[in-house]
């Protein structure tokens, strides 16, 4: 049953989804995280178990997670317009 709900959760995730979202305080993503793009201390990070992405300010609380690609978007974002977004990923 547990293996079905988290294969669901996994396989909405891949889509291009964001997830309702609390600022939770992180170590930073150490262990279970890669780092996919930084701009002025905001991280964007993919879970190596997962796959799923989240995006920790420069204080390490997530601010928002999903899918890689949305992501990507929310992070181009807060990176803002212009040239330095293509450098980003």
């Amino acid at each position: 049953m547990l293996k079905t709900i988290l294969g669901t959760i996994l396989e909405e995730m891949s889509g291009e989804c964001s997830m309702p979202n609390i600022p939770t305080p992180t170590m930073g993503g150490e262990v279970w995280w890669n780092d996919l793009a930084e701009y002025n201390g905001w991280r964007l990070q993919q879970n190596t178990l997962t796959q799923h992405a989240r995006i920790l300010d420069p204080d390490d609380v997530r601010r928002a997670w999903g899918s890689v690609s949305a992501m990507k978007q929310q992070f181009l974002m807060i990176a803002g317009t212009g040239s330095r977004k293509n450098h980003l990923f």
